[in-house]
Parts: C-alpha cells; structure tokens; sequence
C-alpha cells in the first residue's frame, strides 16, 4: 500500500484540528443558568455597578477572578465567552511553548498545545467560566516562561496565580520550584522578585479599593466552609478524598497519569544522559500530580474541584513527548486519532460532553445578554432605590441590568449548608432594603434545620412589612412604607 504524501497528511491533520476545534468552541461557552455561573455573572455585574466586593457584594472566589470578568462584562455581556477562549489560547500557546522546549518537533507541538491541551482542559471536570481554567492556564504560563529562561515573568505569573485561584497556588509553586532546581537555581532571585512585586501590587489594589480586609475575612469563611462539608463524608482528610474519588472519572484521570508518568519515566531512559529536558518536565508533572492530590486531600468538595489534576494531566503528556520524540505529525490521522483518545483519558471525558454543549450553545449564548423576568419586573416598578435577594444561587443572572439599584444586602446567594450566623446576619439585613426579589429556589428542604429557619424568618418580614407579587422566576416583595 503506498503511502501518503506528507502534504496530504498535514491537510488531514489540519481539517481535523479544526473540526475538532468546531467541536470545542461551544464547550467554552458559559451559561449562566448552570449552578454558579450565574453567581459569578451577578458578582461582576455589581461590580460594574461600584460595588465592593466582598463588603458590598459577597462571593467567595478570588479576586481577580471577579475583577478580571467585571472589566469583560463592562466592555460587553459576551465577555465571559472571549475570556475562555483567551484562557484556553493562554494554556495552548504555553503547552505548545514547552513542548518544543522539551525538543518535540513543530509540528507535533503545535497539536499538543493546539488540540491535546484543550481537549484536556476541557473535559469532564470542566465547567465553562468557573474559575479554575485562569489559574491552570497561569500555571502553564509560569513554567514556559520559568524553562525558556525568563525568571521574573514566570515570579509575576506565580504571584498573580493564587488571586484568580488560591487553590492553584500550592501547584504553580511547585512546579516553577521544581523547574528552577533543575536549572540549578538559576533565576530564584529574579521569580522571588516577581512573584514579590505581583502580590504586593495585587494587595494594594484591593487594599484601595476597601476589599483587602474583606478578602482576608472571605478566605477565614472557606476554610470553615470547606472542613464543614468535607465532615459530611467522613472526618478531615477522609471526607474530601471520598467525595472526590466519588465523582465520575475521577480514577480514569488518576489511573492514566499515574500510567503515563511511568510510561515517560521508562521513555526518558532511553534519552542521552546529557539531556536534562525529559527529566525535569516528568519532575515538573510528578511534583504537580503531588501538589494536586494535597490540594485535593484539603479542599476537594465538588466535582470542579477535580480540575486541579489538569495541570499533571498536561504536563505528564509533555513530559512523555519529550521523552520519546513525539511523532504525531507522522503517523497522520492515526496520530492524531491517538492524542485525541490520550486527551479524553486524561481529561475522565467521553465525547458526548461536546454534543451536550453543542445542543446547549443557543441557551448558553441567550443566558449572556438576557434580564431576568424578575429583574425585568423590578425595573418596571419606577425610580431606582435599594434591593435584596433571597434565593439559592443565581440561575438567572440577576443583576443584570440593575446598576442603577443599589444592593444593601451583600450576600445575595444563600446555600442550606450556609451557617447560621451568616443566615441570622442577612435575615437582619433584609429589612433595609426597599425590595426583595425573592427566588423561586428559596424552598423549604426535609432536614435543612437552619435553611428552614431562615426563610421562616423571611417570610414572617414579608407578611408584616411586604406585600409581594408573582413573577417567572419568583416574587417581588415591596416595602408597604416605601
């Protein structure tokens, strides 16, 4: 059988990176009524409106994590799409970066970064717009730059990592720590400066816009937020690992980077002594899949949580092309066919993931721009004054559209596992405001003793100070002295 012209094969593996891509976009599209994305949404555009997180607006993810996605939604509702992207374009160009530092040809680093990557980066852990794709893709930026010889870029990405992720922060040090003892400590000085002037720039910021304080207190509340629930599944340690070890693919993820490490460290002696580069990649992707699992063993809760073991699952691919010369180009479809089945193994996804999120795209594209029917009832009630919410995440994006409101009730998400005292605090706080939104998602639960309690509360203040209408999506409630 003869074989194929290289030309045909590069306009195979062409045609095929880009319906693979043609596959990809719409997993990168957020929806904003999927769990907490819409909470995420709300936050930046309360934001954009002045308000101070943490203080006037409350979640507990980093901060520039919110203001990165309040400058998007500034610009345009859209923005939280062209953000995924770029994060995406960040961790492929950074992959393709050290693939071709570790000696893999063009070609076959250009598919690595370009489609192995985010396939990986995007499977079955991966929800579009939350907020571990920044901190991956940070991390990835940090070693190319760390190999390829720029120690205070990479200190400045390391600083930046733990204010978009904090749990990204254990796993970015160790690897750009690893990457520089294989150098032989060549730089330190240069990252510690870095990572130096990034965290202090990062601090002053919040510190002037009246949010450092708050942040502190936020990290203080995750920590007893996640050894409460981790308590749910068994005490400490044990219950984090069996929640996670309980979520679907979480030991297809485990089982094939353990399997590809040992497959690059069996490779990598093969290589010429004198070539560190597959040993410190397979370093860098051991050290990762440890910081990981500690991460893991600490925090893990929920199914996204598990997206800390991309990182390891890129790195241990790089440190196995490495070792071996990847010939992906070579071998045409056949190698591309490979890397594909080596991303989806890695990544715990099947490729019904990329079907779901295609027959999603028309709702997730419409949940960018949309006003809440509630919202939209609320702005027709007259001149601008101050407002609350009550309700179970924000599946409607709700603060769209209502800068020109004032929320005087910081938390404008509650969560049965939420404690008491936070409960007590806002049931407190609700009266202040001159309207409630009161969501559809603000029900009575079998055995949520505190939850039950607080919306008892609530709707004693509705039937002595409110009088409420129902919307789609829940009611209005309005101050019967405003």
């Amino acid at each position: 059988m003869r074989a194929i012209p290289a030309s045909a094969r590069h306009v195979l593996l062409i045609a095929g990176l880009v319906l693979s891509w043609f596959a990809l976009v719409p997993r990168l599209i957020p929806d904003g009524s999927f769990e907490d994305t819409g909470v995420f949404w709300s936050v930046a555009d309360r934001l954009v409106a002045g308000d101070v997180l943490y203080a006037g607006v409350w979640d507990n993810k980093d901060p520039l994590f919110y203001l990165t996605l309040a400058a998007g939604r500034a610009v345009s509702p859209f923005a939280p799409t062209l953000l995924e992207v770029l994060w995406v374009a960040c961790a492929a160009a950074s992959a393709q970066t050290i693939a071709a530092w570790g000696g893999v040809r063009r070609g076959d680093s250009f598919l690595i970064g370009w489609l192995v990557t985010p396939l990986i980066l995007t499977g079955a852990f991966y929800s579009a717009g939350y907020s571990h794709l920044p901190g991956i893709a940070l991390t990835l930026l940090a070693l190319a730059l760390s190999v390829n010889g720029r120690p205070f870029a990479a200190g400045l990405v390391v600083g930046l990592v733990p204010f978009f992720k904090i749990l990204l922060g254990p796993v970015v040090l160790v690897v750009v720590i690893v990457a520089l003892a294989g150098h032989r400590w060549k730089g330190l000085r240069a990252t510690v400066i870095g990572a130096a002037v990034a965290s202090a720039g990062v601090l002053g910021l919040l510190a002037v816009r009246g949010e450092l304080l708050p942040y502190l207190d936020s990290l203080r509340l995750n920590v007893a937020y996640t050894s409460a629930l981790g308590d749910d599944a068994g005490a400490g340690v044990v219950g984090h690992v069996r929640r996670v070890l309980a979520v679907p693919g979480a030991w297809t993820v485990l089982l094939s980077i353990l399997l590809v490490l040992l497959i690059a460290a069996a490779l990598r002696e093969r290589q010429p002594s004198a070539d560190r580069r597959p040993g410190l990649l397979w370093a860098c992707a051991a050290g990762a899949s440890a910081a990981a699992l500690v991460v893991l063993a600490l925090t893990g809760l929920w199914y996204h949580h598990l997206q800390v073991l991309y990182v390891p699952a890129v790195l241990c691919l790089l440190a196995a092309a490495s070792a071996c010369g990847a010939r992906l180009v070579d071998a045409g479809l056949l190698g591309l066919a490979g890397g594909v089945v080596a991303a989806l193994l890695l990544a715990g996804a099947t490729p019904t993931v990329y079907g779901r999120a295609m027959a999603n795209l028309p709702r997730a594209l419409a949940s960018q721009a949309s006003v809440a029917p509630l919202s939209s009832a609320l702005l027709s009630t007259g001149r601008p004054g101050t407002y609350a919410r009550v309700g179970i995440g924000d599946h409607d994006v709700h603060a769209h559209g209502l800068g020109a409101w004032r929320l005087v009730c910081a938390r404008f998400h509650q969560y049965p596992f939420d404690p008491d005292q936070a409960l007590t605090e806002l049931t407190a706080c609700l009266p202040t405001a001159d309207v409630l939104l009161v969501s559809d998602s603000a029900v009575v639960m079998p055995g949520a003793t505190t939850w039950n309690a607080y919306l008892g509360r609530v709707e004693s203040l509705l039937a002595a100070d409110y009088t409420c209408e129902t919307h789609e999506g829940g009611r209005l409630c309005r101050r019967v002295s405003s």
